[in-house]
């Protein structure tokens, strides 16, 4: 049976408080409380407990861990087995540790203070937390605390990506140095054609990253497509009908522009800012009016499409880029030597009703042409006939002479306005005469079919059975 033998441990914490508690012989000395001298609030530890009187009847206090393992002195713990009274007193040991940051240096030039980025501070007597900021300043952000940092290549041991760690009493006391790790943030601001920021984007140090990614298409090739395919969207949706946007450049200073070509697929390496460069296309008629046009672009060619009834024979184009810089400033320069079509609406899947090149002024006019087509109506003749027909305007002038085969279809290309058709009488004088109606031919009606009969109307000195073809050589 064991026997109950108590002894009183006194603990002094501070000058005018002890505490006292009972312990039986032999049981730890267990949870130990914790000293309330002004001392351990500041650059001092509180590591343990001495049955050693001190000189100042207080504490003691030690500079380094190394001057307190000298004296040899007796560490009571809550480990401590207890079989006499004891009566103790705190230990301090001043503060080893120090902490700094991989980016001291340019704190420093940019004028802030290295302990409002990074700094000790003690939220007990038994405890250190050191503490960083989140953001120093623009372009910079926290990774994490670190012990042994040595640089970029060799981080040390993280310890948390935490802005703040707390060290115990042991930990406190090591002659450790533990870095605040920070890595750069680079933000890529995209811009309108107003010089107002519409997307932005976020790159650091680490990543590596461009403005293109490749994937495989369905063919299986490997394409390029943008990485912040926001900003695409953002700024094609404030574009007008008439405008195309062509790419991205830097404005990497005041008069230094840096175009897309020469940095889309190199490494982010710092902050950048990113203004558009579009295309616009002017169409005018012949009064100089603007016509209503939709454009788009095809491998470098502009797709022209109109938008409103149009009937002239030609439409003046104009092609200009247009270098939008920091609020809004533009730029404007001919687009000189591009390919332009036009189509009669927005299908560009049919054929173009004009083709153009600009000239050195980014000017090109271009004629529209339409299509008349001469059939025929089914025949009581057998055999194959030749006829001529002639394209009327619409005074009825001859314009030009086509031959036709009976059988077939006729395409004639003709400039946008209006016209007749009309068969040669002279030529087939057996046959049913003709003149089509007026043809009005626009980007609302490019394609007008003109039908004629082909039936004999003559029979004279024929039978009913011979045939004489029309033959034109």
């Amino acid at each position: 049976m064991s026997k109950y033998i108590p002894y009183a441990v006194i603990y002094h914490k501070d000058n005018n408080e002890t505490e006292v508690v009972m312990r039986n012989n032999l049981e730890e000395l267990g949870q130990t409380p914790i000293p309330s001298y002004a001392i351990g609030n500041n650059d001092y530890i509180f590591v343990g407990w001495t049955n050693q009187i001190p000189t100042n009847n207080e504490y003691y206090i030690f500079q380094t861990t190394e001057e307190f393992e000298n004296e040899n002195m007796t560490l009571f713990t809550k480990d401590t087995l207890v079989y006499e009274s004891l009566e103790l007193w705190p230990i301090y040991i001043q503060l080893q540790i120090t902490v700094n940051s991989n980016i001291d240096s340019e704190l420093l030039q940019n004028g802030a203070s290295l302990d409002n980025v990074r700094n000790i501070t003690r939220p007990s007597a038994t405890e250190t937390q050191i503490n960083s900021k989140m953001t120093p300043f623009e372009d910079y952000v926290f990774v994490g605390w670190y012990e042994n940092y040595q640089n970029e290549t060799d981080k040390g041991q993280l310890l948390t990506t935490n802005t703040s760690y707390i060290l115990n009493d042991i930990e406190s006391i090591e002659n450790s140095v533990y870095t605040a790790v920070y890595k750069k943030i680079f933000t890529i601001n995209y811009y309108n054609k107003s010089g107002e920021i519409i997307y932005t984007a976020y790159a650091d140090q680490d990543s590596v990253r461009t403005f293109v990614t490749q994937v495989e298409d369905e063919n299986g090739n490997n394409i390029e497509i943008p990485i912040d395919s926001e900003a695409y969207e953002k700024i094609i949706e404030t574009l007008a009908p008439n405008e195309m946007f062509i790419n991205w450049k830097w404005q990497k200073e005041q008069n230094t522009v840096i175009d897309w070509n020469s940095f889309y697929n190199q490494p982010i390496i710092s902050s950048m800012n990113l203004y558009p460069k579009i295309r616009r296309v002017e169409a005018t008629d012949s009064n100089g009016e603007n016509v209503d046009i939709i454009v788009g672009e095809d491998n470098g060619k502009i797709n022209v499409c109109l938008n409103e009834e149009y009937d002239e024979p030609n439409i003046d184009i104009h092609v200009e880029e247009i270098d939008i810089g920091p609020g809004g400033t533009s730029q404007k320069i001919d687009a000189s030597g591009v390919e332009v079509d036009i189509y009669k609406d927005t299908d560009i899947t049919s054929l173009p009703i004009g083709k153009g090149t600009t000239d050195e002024n980014g000017n090109s006019t271009i004629d529209l042409y339409g299509e008349i087509i001469i059939k025929h109506n089914s025949s009581i003749t057998q055999n194959e006939d030749v006829f001529i027909y002639q394209l009327l305007d619409e005074n009825e002038n001859v314009i030009n002479e086509i031959n036709v085969n009976s059988n077939e279809d006729k395409i004639i290309k003709v400039s946008f306005g209006n016209y007749k058709i009309r068969r040669k009488s002279s030529w087939a004088w057996r046959y049913a005469q003709g003149i089509s109606d007026l043809y009005n031919i626009d980007n609302k009606n490019c394609e007008q079919e003109a039908l004629f009969d082909k039936s004999r109307l003559i029979i004279k000195w024929f039978d009913s059975t011979s045939y004489i073809e029309n033959k034109y050589e």
